[in-house]
């Protein structure tokens, strides 16, 4: 093991550490206060082969500017001695990032990026493709792409760790990555037993850059976990070699579908879509058969430019392509809150129901349709012929005009009967466009109503808060300890990310019904977590002093902010649509009355023709 006291830089000078900062399988980090308090040195547990020294070296001397920018990218190395080996190495200091996945992980975003919005995972997918952008134009392959080696800050910064890691190529020769995470490994590496000797290309990391922006842009979902139909089991892994990508266009033809409460691709643009879809496909497999990452940067780059802010919820950002706000659509149907904020809704304007309802009810109704009816109009029955009225005197029937007859009067009620349908649905018994003005004004009648007793309806969900306080202090306090942080019994990182795009990501979530759903756990799997939830339920202490937690109140004063803010925009907008309906009734009358009166009278005059017989 290296005496930490024996180090020098590649000049010879000698290097005192300071505090460890941490420490992993491979190494540990440590302050160096005597050169630089932006630089922090990595140092080796165990004496590093040749291979990886030349790597080493070979990172010190192809860093530049922009490299140093956006990685922790080796500076210098670290030697035992004067000219000794290298067994380690400076790198920049990175303070006030968090691991990637702690952004796109709702759970983890509501504690550690409160304020983050879709526009801000939008311009954190921008920001990691152009991370992978640069390591691809310097020649360098990442490798193993994970949820660990890329971190954030508040600004959507991304920086990459580990680079020590990464597959790079310098002086004609390629320096392998031979490590890789089963659920960030692209189909065609799937059945390798090892990395050892695999040379990786941009492809592959092309798989894990479209991997990871789907999870920024879908909830931490992973595209590989959803509901096979299938009777055997289907982890990640196995859906990602036969590429049963949950999300895609080609989903329920591989007996896949994607997880409850998930949004869909419908939420992103139809070019972004089917970049994923060139992803995880078979097509993509194939030689630079996945987008690149500058295509990513591009394509991000315009769905930022194209965002549009709910009016209903300033944290939903969207496509402006869609016709509403899907996360309004999805956070109401699940009961979910992927956006939180820390500040509470505000009103921008002073709504007046009185005011508001003293324009609806001035709109003036279109009033009852005209009566329209054949028999309204009188009509001269067409006189027989000459021959026709002998035959009758001597009862000898001429069926000819009696037959010519009949078929007009069936083809005048039948256009009659068209008619009165049409008139009946189009002016004003019916529905028409946005629907009949006294059905909307009835429609608006109850959204007054429901205005009216929201305050009545805000009380009793705080009093039913107040109720369940024992309850949700217990869920606040499950809610702190995290899957992906614990170690669980027979639950492995891939298992752990399957529980994720489940929604399933702290002792909270922890369901026994819902994990049950789940392929691939049963009884016995769904029995560790819920013991495992349960041994972090008898440490929780109720505290009776404390009142509403604060979170739960702001979530509540959203959820009725919301629903004021619907009602008041419905309101709003309830003259003018009662208007338009009223001008469109009016419109139809006029254009339709001349074509049903002319029907009527043709069923008159056809009636009257055959009163002869």
């Amino acid at each position: 093991m290296t005496k930490l006291t024996d180090l020098f830089d590649v000049s010879g000078k000698a290097i005192s550490l300071g505090h460890k900062l941490g420490s992993g399988g491979e190494g540990s980090v440590h302050e160096v206060p005597a050169i630089s308090s932006e630089l922090v040195a990595k140092i080796y547990h165990k004496p590093l082969k040749p291979d990886k020294q030349e790597k080493l070296r070979a990172m010190v001397q192809g860093s530049n500017d922009y490299l140093n920018k956006i990685a922790a990218w080796p500076l210098t190395t670290l030697h035992t001695g004067r000219n000794g080996q290298i067994c380690g190495f400076l790198m920049s200091k990175i303070v006030g990032y968090k691991p990637i996945h702690e952004l796109y992980s709702p759970a983890y975003r509501k504690q550690i990026f409160p304020n983050a919005d879709w526009a801000f995972l939008v311009n954190a997918a921008r920001n990691v493709a152009a991370a992978f952008e640069a390591i691809h134009a310097n020649g360098h392959v990442i490798g193993d792409v994970n949820h660990g080696n890329l971190v954030i800050d508040n600004r959507t910064v991304v920086r990459l760790i580990d680079c020590d890691s990464f597959q790079i190529a310098a002086n004609g020769k390629v320096h392998l990555c031979e490590v890789g995470i089963s659920h960030f490994t692209p189909p065609e590496l799937q059945t390798i037993k090892s990395f050892n000797g695999v040379c990786r290309t941009f492809n592959h990391d092309n798989f894990g850059l479209a991997l990871l922006i789907f999870h920024l842009l879908f909830m931490g979902r992973h595209p590989f976990a959803g509901v096979y139909s299938g009777r055997e089991d289907m982890p990640i892994e196995k859906a990602i070699e036969s590429f049963r990508f949950a999300f895609g266009d080609k989903a329920s033809s591989k007996g896949m579908s994607p997880p409850p409460n998930s949004v869909t691709m419908n939420i992103v643009p139809y070019q972004l879509a089917g970049l994923f879809e060139r992803s995880f496909s078979e097509s993509g497999a194939k030689p630079d058969g996945r987008p690149k990452a500058h295509e990513w940067v591009k394509i991000m780059e315009d769905l930022k430019n194209s965002l549009r802010t709910c009016h209903e919820d300033p944290m939903h950002k969207y496509f402006s392509g869609l016709s509403g706000c899907p996360w309004c659509d999805t956070e109401s149907k699940a009961g979910l809150l992927f956006f939180i904020g820390i500040s509470e809704t505000t009103k921008k304007t002073i709504f007046n129901i009185a005011v508001v309802w003293q324009k609806i009810m001035s709109v003036p109704s279109p009033g009852d349709a005209p009566f329209i009816d054949p028999t309204q109009f009188k009509a001269t029955p067409k006189p027989l012929g000459f021959i026709d009225t002998i035959a009758l005197i001597f009862c000898v029937t001429d069926f000819a005009e009696k037959q010519a007859r009949e078929a007009t009067l069936n083809h005048a009620e039948d256009k009659w009967k068209m008619m009165k349908q049409r008139w009946v649905r189009e002016a004003g018994d019916g529905l028409f466009n946005d629907g009949h003005f006294t059905e909307k004004l009835k429609e608006l009648e109850q959204l007054k109503i429901q205005y009216e007793t929201l305050n009545v309806q805000y009380a009793q969900e705080k009093q039913k808060l107040l109720s369940a306080n024992r309850e949700r202090q217990l869920y606040r306090f499950l809610d702190n300890f995290f899957i992906a942080k614990h170690k669980i019994p027979n639950i492995g990182e891939v298992r752990k990310a399957t529980l994720a795009s489940f929604g399933i990501e702290t002792a909270a979530d922890i369901d026994l019904n819902k994990i049950l759903k789940i392929n691939g756990f049963g009884k016995s799997l769904a029995n560790d977590l819920v013991q495992w939830r349960k041994s972090f339920e008898k440490k929780f202490i109720f505290d009776v002093s404390k009142g509403i937690d604060p979170k739960d109140l702001a979530a509540l004063n959203r959820k009725f902010h919301r629903i004021e803010a619907q009602i008041e925009n419905k309101l709003l907008s309830g003259p003018e649509i009662l208007n338009q309906i009223r001008i469109d009734m009016i419109h139809k009358r006029q254009s339709l009355r001349a074509e049903v009166e002319a029907a009527a009278k043709s069923l008159a005059q056809a009636r009257a023709d055959m009163s002869v017989f």
